[in-house]
């Protein structure tokens, strides 16, 4: 079979700086032909770092972190719109979620499924052809580096969106099916199948550990903006959380925290606020920046239809808010009240950035490796697990004695709930709710009419696995819809 690229409007661009084309035009191998690293690299970063669409903020939505409020029952017709009614749909766990969204065009992350592949592709591209190009070795294994970096991660966004958990109970990841695993460049007639979840991880884990060693080779400093050595083995150490393999965690998460910057300060950290009174979402050196210390990777940006940051109808849960102490400097820092009285969050200076890897992530990742170890009666590992929540927790609270475990049980909670609120809405709670085993989650829709609508998403559910988009269905014949829970119905309360 004839071997052809799928290429991309701004690789074409770099190499023949011709016109912008869609993605899914299709070119033969001698109508581009890049030589050296450097246009490989180029092709890269156009593309292959083109991390546009991020689910993250619908996620936020779905999770237990998002709660509803009617701003003014007296005028609803200003806040009850069709963005909320889109944005419900996620909020209700509905299984028609993608076909709403395809059907409202301002809603980009309809195409999250095939824009996570179109983003593959110049993975595979740069993979399979910078070896050949002119270029110095070590320039190729950094370039090479990133890619496999880059691939590691969208397929760890793909399986954790649209198939079941790795740690899935009473079953095991060679049983449940995953999703479709395209490592070539080479496009077949057939639409590939899903392979398994562990197929998936087994080639996220060859991926992110051979970018470890090509990018390790110098490591270069790549900027925020690029996979560097020590953003590759943050990532690697939370892959290997999500599969319980604490040993791999700690050891990735320690050689990460080697060259990583300090956890910052929150006692004398300046967030630069612009205006004091519209805090904290005036922080121009907040988390999601390029100002903020910690910072190892920043990718994508944040969507103001989803943002839970200034939105009328929906905010952050109480439930979220009532787990910060009053002496938690993060209370004031991280979240803000609109005028509804609703609490907001924002961790950027306006819209920048929705994908992070920071410091903080990697005590909280190597902490519940140990804690977790020491439940499995490793017993220094208790004490270990401590020292890492206390390097986190005696750079936030304003005044800190240390953490006392009364049990490694009780280690592995206060552990979880205190990376809930260092993390919050930074991508990460979603997928850890549905590590933790997908347990019930309630939403409580308020309608125009003022009524409470009561949604639930019980433990295990369908809902906890998002549908294949219809158009990626279409598409792909051979690509098996994921099981589709029936509509789900309010409950008044």
């Amino acid at each position: 079979m004839k071997k052809i690229f799928q290429l991309m409007a701004l690789a074409f661009a770099v190499m023949a700086l011709g016109a912008c084309s869609d993605f899914l035009e299709e070119y033969s191998q001698d109508e581009f032909e890049p030589k050296t690293t450097t246009a490989f690299d180029e092709l890269l970063m156009g593309e292959g770092y083109n991390f546009a669409f991020h689910m993250g903020e619908v996620l936020e939505i779905m999770s237990d972190d998002a709660a509803n409020v009617n701003p003014n029952p007296s005028t609803p017709q200003y806040y009850y719109t069709e963005t909320t009614n889109v944005i419900l749909e996620a909020f209700s766990w509905q299984s028609t979620f993608y076909q709403t969204l395809e059907e409202k065009s301002t809603f980009g992350n309809a195409e999250l499924y095939q824009d996570l592949y179109a983003q593959i592709m110049p993975c595979n591209i740069v993979i399979e052809s910078t070896p050949d190009s002119q270029g110095s070795e070590a320039d190729k294994a950094n370039v090479m580096g990133q890619a496999y970096a880059l691939r590691a991660m969208y397929y760890f966004q793909l399986v954790n969106l649209f198939a079941k958990p790795y740690n899935t109970p009473g079953t095991t990841p060679e049983q449940l099916p995953g999703v479709p695993v395209i490592i070539a460049s080479e496009i077949l007639d057939e639409g590939p199948v899903r392979n398994s979840v562990a197929d998936v991880y087994t080639q996220i884990v060859k991926d992110i550990e051979q970018a470890i060693t090509l990018l390790g080779q110098e490591k270069r400093n790549n900027g925020l903006l690029r996979v560097g050595y020590t953003a590759a083995c943050a990532f690697a150490s939370r892959v290997y959380l999500y599969m319980e393999q604490w040993d791999k965690v700690v050891e990735k998460a320690t050689e990460a925290l080697r060259y990583a910057p300090k956890v910052a300060d929150y006692h004398t950290y300046d967030f630069g606020y612009t205006n004091p009174y519209n805090k904290p979402s005036s922080g121009a050196n907040h988390v999601m920046t390029r100002n903020y210390p910690e910072n190892i990777l920043l990718m994508g940006f944040m969507s103001s239809n989803w943002s839970l940051s200034g939105s009328a109808t929906f905010c952050v849960s109480p439930n979220l808010t009532a787990t910060f102490a009053d002496n938690d400097i993060r209370k004031t820092e991280f979240f803000g009240v609109n005028w509804t009285g609703a609490a907001v969050w924002h961790k950027g200076a306006t819209s920048e950035f929705s994908y992070v890897i920071r410091t903080a992530e990697l005590y909280l990742n190597r902490a519940e490796a140990y804690a977790e170890l020491y439940a499995a009666g490793q017993a220094d590992a208790g004490a270990k697990a401590v020292a890492d929540l206390n390097e986190l927790c005696r750079n936030r609270y304003q005044t800190y004695s240390g953490y006392t475990p009364s049990s490694a049980e009780a280690l592995v909670e206060e552990i979880r709930a205190e990376r809930r609120r260092e993390l919050c809405f930074e991508g990460h709670r979603w997928f850890d709710l549905r590590r933790y085993g997908m347990p019930t989650i309630e939403h409580v829709f308020i309608d125009a009419s003022n009524v409470h609508n009561k949604y639930t998403l019980p433990t295990g559910d369908p809902g906890w696995v998002l549908p294949f988009p219809p158009a990626a269905l279409t598409r792909n014949p051979n690509l098996e819809q994921n099981e589709m829970a029936p509509r789900r119905e309010a409950t008044g309360i």
